[in-house]
């Protein structure tokens, strides 16, 4: 399998190698999240993942199964190891995919306004994307809010 996690280092060799061994051994392809930008000093928002991911899905025309976020895999998987009900957990994050990895998985999603997103972006979010709680800092996360 070829494993696509963010990595600052990536370039055309890896992105070469990816392909190759994808398109000659077949190798499934699999992707941690598809985060489009990270966050980073003085506002700036450099690529993320996601970035990366696209380059190798384009190279070979194949499309990553994603096993972290927004895909409920991992998070499924801590519910049942810790036997909690999705119900009663409040993911936190900063972009998208933070806020629909914790809807995909029954849970609910708060966004905190200091990383990626902005509260137009939360504002214009529908569906799995629309975070249920919408906070300037996580200074701001009271205990009414775990309930």
């Amino acid at each position: 399998a070829v494993i696509l996690g963010f990595d600052a280092q990536f370039s055309y060799f890896d992105l070469a190698l990816a392909t190759l061994a994808v398109l000659e051994n077949d190798a499934e392809l699999i992707a941690t999240n598809r985060d489009f930008q990270y966050p980073c000093a003085n506002g700036r928002r450099l690529p993320g993942n996601g970035a990366l991911v696209t380059a190798v899905e384009n190279a070979t025309r194949r499309e990553a199964r994603v096993v972290g976020k927004p895909s409920p895999v991992i998070l499924h998987a801590i519910l049942r190891e810790r036997a909690v009900p999705p119900d009663r957990v409040l993911v936190v994050g900063d972009m998208w995919s933070d806020v629909e990895f914790a809807h995909n998985a029954g849970c609910r999603a708060a966004l905190v306004l200091t990383g990626v997103a902005t509260a137009a972006d939360a504002a214009s979010w529908t569906g799995a994307r629309r975070p249920d709680i919408v906070l300037d800092a996580l200074a701001d996360l009271r205990p009414d809010h775990l309930s």
